[in-house]
């Protein structure tokens, strides 16, 4: 297995310290090493906290205003818990106006109802609201949230198995099983617990509101048991800690209520355990918070213009291309009447939704002076869609139609999806798009893509392993329309000789719910606002469902890559970070690859690993390739690039690379690209796993001992360690060295040191 070959460039040690006049500093940069830490230190201390006035999304009315922060972080111990940790370390913070007398509860489902992108898990009703049992934030903003304990699916649509299990934001689950739920999309941030370490409340100091600005916890990390008072009525710098029901707390003007996972589960058959006495002696209060984002539609919001004639109804309705595609549609049975049915890529959207509302819009033609008059209709998106290189496969916007694939067999909600083929190729209705920023300028897509063509839309997911238990394939899990279909796939899920299952074509859909992907390179604008679609002749009796904007991936989430890829520009597949938006974390450039395949890009999911480690870690990421469909041995060649973060200002001589291979690490050569803080890792043939640390050199500590000198250092177990000097900076020659089997403290010495000044270096290398 080729994991790590030795590309030009490799780091073999570290050259750690230099001397100067009996002075000792850092001799990558000089002073660059510690003036980085003392200038991130000082960001830290000197950022100010955030004030109500700073904060972004409001609910409420009124002129008393409150605010609630969410920390979404990992405990320290997990204790009676299988829930993930939280993909990453985050605190938001949300406001609330009113007038008169309020509580806590007031705010507390103000905020979630108003907040499409936050939810939060309560025990059932007749419960009481005592304990917030989870929080999550669908932080990708791709409307697909809810909670997953095996095969057990709880989200916003479940439409065959009674309402939708939240409500304004809220799910309600029996306490007792609050510690297995982990989130339905890897990339939201999420937290949950109640045996294991569940959510605790603080309030600013006081509890009686007057704070402009939020609380702040001090410099310590913990509330601590060497702190005057207990922690159920102690304080963690401006935070006060609450026990006990909060809902019915009074709510004040300035007030603040944060919210935090508890450092462990508290287990009572194992009291005195190190990891159970956790839950008592530290208490986190919220990190300095961000304001929370303004909810922003992926989806079309405002129709600008619209233009007959429309098609008969309900096909003749514009405002239905607005909001979100169609997920479900009523089916007409000559025996049964209508029944719910799943939009899927072999069954298209018709008639009405459940509800009676209508779907889809028919662009149509009408005779007008010896010729034809032709429909279009054009919307808008609240938000600039951006042509963003980071975008999957250079799709930056998607629209959906109706289209669907011919196939064999049954397409109903009982269906084999394996056992039913495509067959006949897809069924259009083409139809011209055209792309503007201000709705003056605008740019027609005259040669395609079209509107109403590939790829159909596909609501939900399908599970094989659960349709061969219960005889039901289809999950309450939604698919992903801010997502795209590897346009590549076209070919190979177009031909009506492919005769691939239906089953195989949700694989290479890989997530997504379909919809034709159109790429902003080629209008020439940056970004677009306005969307317009219309009929022309030989374009026309087409029908349009939605228009969704796509977003870059985020680590944990799945692209695909085919041979196609390399030789059409979409060779590089790019992950950001869940935590920074617009910071690329991950980026897979592949060189080569034989067929159709998943790629994967994860933290690094062994955290335990990562302290064996001798030096901190900067970044750390597992990606994994593995075939889409079986056909035979999985070959590729790739780069790895990883961002080592934003608080990294060195050169990458002071940084290392490991790969784990499930039981041991070992050292891998890089190059580091200091323009851009990026480290690349080539010729990759295996998925891989893979820290980056940043070397810290041991200090060293000089005594005279006659005519030489002693150098005593804490070196690294296992590691060579070589002191090294020069008296030009140009010729560094070996003095002594040791490659100690402990970590207990050594020394070095130079017993003929040049009668001139010297300058000595302390160089590590790899065990």
């Amino acid at each position: 297995m080729n994991l790590c070959p030795a590309p030009a460039g490799q780091r073999d040690g570290h050259p750690a310290l230099a001397r100067g006049s009996g002075r000792w500093r850092p001799s990558l940069r000089p002073g660059g090493l510690w003036t980085a830490l003392a200038l991130a230190m000082w960001r830290a201390l000197a950022a100010p906290a955030l004030t109500l006035d700073e904060i972004q999304f409001w609910a409420g009315a009124g002129t008393n205003r409150a605010a609630m922060i969410i920390h979404w972080s990992a405990p320290e111990a997990r204790t009676n818990t299988a829930v993930p940790d939280p993909v990453a370390d985050q605190s938001r913070a949300w406001g609330y106006r009113w007038n008169g007398v309020a509580q806590v509860r007031d705010l507390f489902h103000a905020i979630l109802a108003a907040d499409q992108q936050l939810f939060a898990v309560l025990p059932p009703a007749d419960a009481g609201e005592l304990s917030v049992l989870g929080f999550g934030y669908d932080a990708n903003n791709n409307g697909r949230f809810g909670l997953r304990q095996g095969t057990n699916l709880l989200t916003g649509a479940t439409p065959f198995s009674g309402p939708a299990a939240f409500t304004n934001g809220l799910v309600r689950i029996e306490p007792d099983t609050a510690d297995a739920f982990e989130s339905l999309d890897v990339a939201d941030w999420y937290w949950g617990g109640w045996h294991g370490p569940t959510w605790e409340l603080w309030v600013e100091a006081g509890g009686q509101g007057g704070f402009s600005n939020a609380p702040v916890r001090g410099d310590a990390p913990y509330w601590t048991p060497a702190n005057p008072q207990p922690p159920d009525a102690g304080q963690h710098g401006q935070w006060q800690y609450v026990s006990g029901a909060w809902a019915d707390l009074p709510l004040h003007d300035g007030a603040w209520l944060g919210w935090t996972v508890a450092a462990s589960g508290w287990d009572p058959a194992r009291p005195n355990d190190a990891a159970a006495m956790l839950y008592h002696q530290h208490k986190r209060a919220p990190a300095p918070a961000q304001a929370a984002w303004l909810n922003s539609s992926p989806y079309a919001s405002e129709l600008i213009a619209a233009t007959p004639p429309w098609g008969p109804a309900p096909y003749d309705d514009p405002l239905s291309v607005l909001g979100e595609p169609t997920a479900l549609a009523l089916n007409f049975d000559p025996f049964l009447g209508y029944q719910t049915y799943r939009i899927k890529l072999v069954e298209a959207a018709y008639n009405r939704a459940p509800d009676g509302q209508k779907l889809l819009l028919t662009l149509n033609r009408t005779p007008a002076n010896g010729d034809y008059a032709y429909s279009a209709v054009t919307v808008k998106f609240d938000r600039p869609i951006e042509d963003n290189p980071a975008h999957p496969y250079g799709v930056d916007f998607q629209v959906f139609g109706n289209a669907f694939y011919t196939s064999s067999g049954f397409t109903d909600e009982t269906a084999d999806m394996q056992n039913c083929h495509l067959t006949g190729g897809v069924t259009t209705e083409p139809m011209r798009v055209s792309v503007s920023p201000d709705g003056l300028n605008w740019y027609t897509y005259t040669n395609g893509p079209f509107a109403d063509t590939a790829f159909p839309t596909h609501a939900f997911a399908w599970d094989a392993g659960q349709f061969q238990n219960t005889g039901l394939g289809w999950t309450a899990a939604r698919m992903d329309f801010t997502k795209p279909v590897n346009p590549v796939f076209n070919e190979m899920l177009g031909n009506p000789g492919s005769l691939l299952s239906a089953a195989e074509a949700i694989e290479l859909y890989a997530g997504s719910g379909g919809g034709t992907g159109f790429d902003l390179a080629e209008s020439g604008f940056a970004w677009i606002q306005y969307v317009r679609v219309a009929a022309a002749a030989g374009y026309y009796a087409g029908e349009i469902d939605a228009f969704a904007a796509v977003r870059p991936m985020r680590l944990g989430e799945a692209l695909t890559i085919a041979p196609a890829n390399l030789t059409n520009s979409a060779s590089t597949l790019f992950f950001q970070s869940p935590a920074e938006v617009g910071r690329n974390a991950v980026q897979m450039r592949f060189q080569s690859i034989n067929q159709p395949a998943l790629v994967t890009a994860t933290r690094f999911p062994y955290p335990d690993a990562l302290t064996a480690l001798a030096f901190p870690v900067l970044a750390s990421s597992a990606v994994t390739v593995q075939p889409l469909l079986e056909a035979g041995p999985l070959a590729f060649q790739a780069t790895l690039q990883l961002d080592v973060g934003p608080n990294y200002d060195g050169d990458g001589s002071d940084l290392a690379t490991q790969v784990w291979d499930g039981s041991n690490w070992t050292s891998c050569a890089f190059t580091f690209d200091i323009v851009n803080g990026t480290l690349e890792l080539a010729n990759l043939t295996d998925s891989v796993a893979v820290a980056v640390t940043r070397l810290v050199a041991p200090p060293l500590h000089l005594v005279a001992n006659g005519t030489g000198f002693v150098f005593s250092f804490q070196p690294r177990q296992n590691w060579k360690h070589t002191l090294e000097r020069t008296t030009n900076f140009t010729t560094w020659i070996p003095v002594a060295e040791v490659t100690p089997a402990a970590a207990a403290p050594v020394e070095l010495r130079d017993e003929a040191p040049p009668a001139a000044r010297a300058f000595y270096r302390l160089k590590l290398e790899w065990p």
